[in-house]
C-alpha cells in the first residue's frame, strides 16, 4: 500500500517525466543506466551509470521505474522491423473488428515465418526454443494512405509495420525476475540506432572492442546483417606484436597516438598500422555492400572510443558517424548528467541516447496492439 501511495505522489509531482532503467549487454558485462526524460520539457537527465558482471546483482531501485529496457547482444536477441502486406478477399467491404483481428494474426505469422529461422541460426538455437519478448504495430497503411485504425475502412491491401524481438526460452526465465519493476522492453542492441537515423537505405556499423555488428536499415525493413571479428582492440594487439611488448603498454601508446602525443616518426609508423587495420574492416563492408540489394547504401558508424569519434579517422572513411546527441541538440533538448553518471560519455554511448529517444508508446495504435497481444498471448511473455 505504501508503494502505491509513493508512486501516486511521484506521478503527481513529476507529470510527464518518465524514469528509465536501461540494461545494455556489452563485452561480457552489463552497463546499467538510470535516467529520466521529459518530452514536454525536452529534457534528458542521466542519473547514474555503472557496470555489473551479471544480472542477478542488479537491485530494484527505490524510485518507480516507468520503463525497464534491455539491450542485448546479437547472440542473445534478434530484433526485426518489417512491413507486411496483406491482401483482402473482399476489398469492397468495410473492415470490422473480427476481420481486423484475423488480419493482425496473419501479419504476425508472416513476421514470425520471415525471421524465426534467421533468429534461430544467429542465436545458435532451434526455432522451437524462441519466444517473442516484444511485438508491436508501429504503422498501418491502407494502400498508399496511413491510418491509425483500419476498422471502418475498405481497400484491397493492408500494410502493417511490425517490430519484434526474439529471445530464447532460457533467457526468458532471467527476464521474468524483473516482472513488476516497470514496463519491460527487450531489443537487440544492434537494432536501436535504426529508428534515429536521418534516412534509411544503409547499414549501421557498431564497432566494439572485440566485434563489429552490422544492421541493415531500409524503409521496408530493419534487421541484423552480419558480424565481423574486428574491434578497436586490434590496434593494441597489433602494436604489441610489432614492438614485442604487453598489450597494456601497447594500448597506452595507441592512446598517445590518438591524442597526438607521439613524435612525427612514431606517428607515421603507428598511422600506417592503424590504417591497415581499418582497411580490413572497410574491405569487409565493401563486400557486404556488393551483396546488398540496397541502391547506393550508406554506412553509419558508432565507435566505443572517444578518439575515433572526435579526433582521428582514416581520410577515406566510408561513412558518417551516428550522433544522437547532436540530433537532440538540434531539437533543443537539454542533456544533463549527475555526479553518479560520470561514466556516461555522450560521444560513445549513442545507443543509450537512442534508447532514451525511442517512441515506445504509440497510443493511436494501442487498440490494434491490444488485439495483437490478445491473439498471440501464447507466444509472448506476460511481463
Amino acid at each position: 500500500m505504501l508503494w502505491k501511495i509513493w508512486h501516486f505522489l511521484q506521478n503527481f509531482w513529476n507529470g510527464s517525466r518518465e524514469n528509465f532503467l536501461i540494461v545494455e549487454q556489452f563485452n561480457g558485462s552489463y552497463e546499467i543506466t538510470r535516467a529520466f526524460r521529459n518530452f514536454k520539457k525536452k529534457e534528458i537527465v542521466i542519473g547514474e551509470r555503472f557496470v555489473l558482471k551479471n544480472l542477478e546483482s542488479l537491485k530494484r531501485p527505490i524510485k518507480k521505474i516507468n520503463k525497464l529496457v534491455f539491450s542485448l547482444n546479437s547472440h542473445s536477441a534478434t530484433t526485426a522491423e518489417t512491413v507486411v502486406t496483406l491482401k483482402r478477399s473482399r476489398p469492397e467491404e468495410l473492415i470490422n473488428e473480427s476481420e481486423m483481428d484475423q488480419l493482425l494474426y496473419q501479419g504476425f505469422w508472416s513476421f514470425l515465418n520471415r525471421y524465426r529461422g534467421l533468429a534461430a541460426k544467429k542465436m545458435a538455437t532451434n526455432d522451437q526454443n524462441l519466444v517473442l519478448a516484444y511485438i508491436q504495430v508501429r504503422e498501418v497503411r491502407m494502400g498508399p494512405h496511413k491510418l491509425f485504425n483500419p476498422i471502418g475502412f475498405k481497400g484491397s491491401e493492408l500494410g502493417l509495420r511490425l517490430r519484434g524481438t526474439f529471445v530464447s526460452r532460457e533467457l526468458l526465465s532471467s527476464l521474468e525476475r524483473f516482472k513488476g519493476w516497470g514496463e519491460l522492453f527487450v531489443f537487440e542492441g544492434a537494432s536501436v540506432l535504426g529508428p534515429v537515423l536521418p534516412e534509411s537505405g544503409g547499414f549501421t556499423v557498431q564497432v566494439g572492442e572485440d566485434k563489429t555488428t552490422i544492421f541493415k536499415v531500409t524503409g521496408e525493413e530493419q534487421v541484423f546483417a552480419a558480424t565481423r571479428d574486428w574491434g578497436t582492440n586490434l590496434f593494441a594487439k597489433g602494436m604489441a606484436a610489432d614492438l614485442e611488448i604487453d598489450e597494456n603498454s601497447a594500448q597506452l601508446i595507441v592512446d598517445f597516438y590518438f591524442q597526438d602525443k607521439v613524435s612525427p616518426r612514431v606517428k607515421r609508423r603507428l598511422g600506417t598500422r592503424i590504417n591497415k587495420n581499418f582497411q580490413s574492416l572497410f574491405e569487409s563492408l565493401g563486400s557486404l555492400k556488393k551483396k546488398s540489394s540496397i541502391n547506393r547504401p550508406k554506412f553509419y558508424f558508432t565507435f566505443r572510443s572517444p578518439f575515433l569519434v572526435s579526433v582521428r579517422r582514416p581520410k577515406k572513411f566510408p561513412g558518417t558517424l551516428v550522433r544522437v546527441d547532436e540530433e537532440l541538440e538540434r531539437k533543443e533538448f537539454i542533456l544533463k548528467k549527475k555526479p553518479r553518471a560520470s561514466g556516461f560519455n555522450p560521444l560513445i554511448h549513442q545507443n543509450t541516447l537512442a534508447l532514451l529517444s525511442f517512441e515506445y508508446d504509440r497510443p493511436k495504435f494501442e487498440p490494434l496492439n491490444q488485439l495483437l497481444r490478445r491473439r498471440v498471448r501464447w507466444l509472448i511473455p506476460n511481463f
